[in-house]
């Protein structure tokens, strides 16, 4: 039986900015000393017996955590994809995400920031890009990306529907699984090494 094709999603390590509850954006910060443990954690975790690739977002903190995991599977290529970018906040970058909320009722609604339409079209070819080379390679393929590049591939492309919704904790994967009748299904979500994964039951 053929090894069932996966993508998994992985935030990147903590920075500076996400330990202040601050907005990223596109202010291109690496790792903090917290998220240096986060990544290296994650690489431990994610040793599966066959993977296909890591591909991950141009910014800092995911090129470090995606090189983090890639040093413990020897001959994995790391690549670049600009589909994976956080979220651009624009003037919002680098404030607290409660400014904006105080402000505004979600990010969706604030000036200034990419437009949910153009966003969720970038990400949902990311997405069935790394989809169809897993298919083709009958193997993983590993997103190393944000926090709201993963909230929308879990809700807008796989459909599901957290009550109250989530976010995703820093250093943490998900895993989205062909499931056998087509379309993918998430199985594990928001899962950290030192933590206990949340599993969707199939």
């Amino acid at each position: 039986m053929a090894p069932c094709p996966a993508v998994i999603l992985v935030r990147h390590g903590c920075t500076a900015l996400d330990a202040k509850g601050c907005l990223s954006g596109r202010i291109n910060v690496g790792l903090d000393a917290t998220g240096r443990d986060e990544a290296a954690a994650l690489g431990s975790d994610l040793a599966v017996s066959r993977m296909a690739g890591i591909v991950t977002s141009p910014m800092k903190c995911a090129i470090e955590t995606a090189d983090a995991v890639a040093a413990l599977h020897p001959g994995v290529r790391v690549e670049e994809d600009a589909r994976l970018l956080e979220r651009d906040c624009g003037q919002w970058a680098g404030r607290p995400r409660a400014e904006l909320l105080a402000a505004y009722p979600d990010e969706d609604s604030a000036p200034d920031v990419e437009p949910r339409a153009a966003f969720d079209e970038r990400v949902f070819r990311a997405f069935a890009s790394a989809a169809e080379r897993a298919i083709v390679a009958e193997s993983v393929v590993v997103l190393v990306t944000h926090d709201a590049v993963i909230r929308t591939i879990l809700t807008t492309v796989i459909g599901l529907q957290p009550k109250g919704g989530w976010r995703q904790q820093t250093g943490c994967w998900s895993r989205v699984e062909r499931a056998s009748e087509g379309g993918w299904v998430a199985t594990v979500v928001d899962c950290k090494p030192t933590t206990r994964p949340f599993t969707i039951a199939p």
